[in-house]
């Protein structure tokens, strides 16, 4: 895995720079390259995103349900504290491996 480039000159672009660019603007998935000025959308499938947060969260909480089923264990602030953290964990380890995943769209026309 690694970062995307521009594709017009070449300028591989940082880490900070992809997820500042996912994360930003209420999901308008730009990024512009600092050599050319270029700007690109970013496309990632909807499917791997769903696969990528949505598949660790619900195994987990899977494995966890099962466990406090089994273990008649009631639902106080400390097991919620235990179902919850695990969750945060996958949410900020996969949040960080986005930008390694992205894939730039066509560049978007100065005007």
């Amino acid at each position: 895995m690694k970062l995307p480039k521009c594709k017009e000159c070449g300028h591989q672009f940082g880490w900070k720079e992809m997820i500042i660019s996912q994360w930003r603007n209420g999901g308008l998935k730009e990024v512009q390259c600092k050599i050319c000025h270029t700007k690109f959308t970013i496309k990632n499938s909807l499917f791997l995103y769903l696969l990528l947060f949505m598949g660790p969260i619900v195994i987990s909480h899977l494995v966890l349900n099962k466990h406090f089923i089994t273990n008649d264990v009631s639902l106080t602030p400390k097991s919620l504290l235990m179902e919850l953290t695990p969750l945060l964990i996958i949410f900020i380890m996969i949040s960080l491996i986005l930008p390694y995943i992205a894939k730039l769209g066509t560049p978007i026309k100065n005007q």
